[in-house]
């Protein structure tokens, strides 16, 4: 990942149109770093698309994305994030441990090490090394997933739906990497519809309904950078 230090990420007017029907209408928000931030809203909000554009798989129809209040194209945010969508970006022939290899490689991690770690904090020794991609279970794939998100330790990281299919355990992990993401320094942005994970993980919950911020509200109980607030 880019060695570049993000103190905001913005959006600047963003507007998303399909044929005849908008689906984000003219969006304008800062999130800096160190926060932790649920997008929510009923099913058709505009969430997906949202972190589409933030993670730049999909272009806005009008309006820009800044990092540190420039202008930021989609090669520079790639540099520096990590995307958890619902396709999983994992190589169905590798192992778990042969896909975070490349992956971390990809963004400049080399280090043995890193991948032990990986393996332990995301829960995936019982089969890390021994079964390709193909053969895991919907829980298996939503961590080696989560993982890649993280195998470049990324500045910025977009999450749609990321408990999707976790158990208890595997939940509480996706909370501690998240939280501690963002004491490090992360933007960290998340969709979801559960309301403890959210309540008790998200520093600031932005609504969306039929693609327009309705609220955006602080939770500066749980604000892990105090000079944000």
């Amino acid at each position: 990942m880019s060695d570049q230090k993000i103190e905001t990420l913005t959006l600047d007017n963003i507007s998303k149109i399909y044929g005849e029907r908008r689906v984000l209408f003219n969006l304008s928000l800062q999130f800096k770093k160190g926060e932790i931030v649920a997008v929510t809203g009923a099913n058709g909000a505009g969430k997906t698309t949202l972190l589409n554009i933030l993670a730049t798989v999909i272009k806005p129809s009008s309006g820009n994305l800044l990092l540190n209040n420039n202008n930021a194209d989609a090669k520079m945010i790639r540099s520096v994030c990590g995307y958890l969508s619902h396709e999983f970006f994992l190589y169905s022939d590798l192992t778990c441990e042969q896909n975070l290899k490349f992956f971390s490689r990809m963004y400049g991690v080399k280090s043995n090490k890193k991948l032990l770690q990986l393996s332990k904090d995301f829960l995936l020794a019982e089969f890390f090394s021994d079964l390709k991609v193909s053969e895991l279970s919907r829980g298996q794939l939503q961590k080696s997933s989560f993982a890649r998100v993280f195998a470049g330790e990324p500045s910025l990281v977009f999450l749609d739906e990321p408990l999707t299919a976790l158990d208890d355990e595997a939940s509480k992990m996706v909370k501690t990497v998240i939280q501690n993401n963002a004491k490090h320094g992360g933007i960290v942005i998340f969709a979801s519809h559960k309301r403890d994970f959210i309540e008790t993980t998200a520093t600031r919950e932005v609504i969306l309904e039929n693609g327009k911020i309705v609220s955006d509200i602080q939770n500066k109980s749980l604000s892990y950078f105090k000079n944000n607030e």
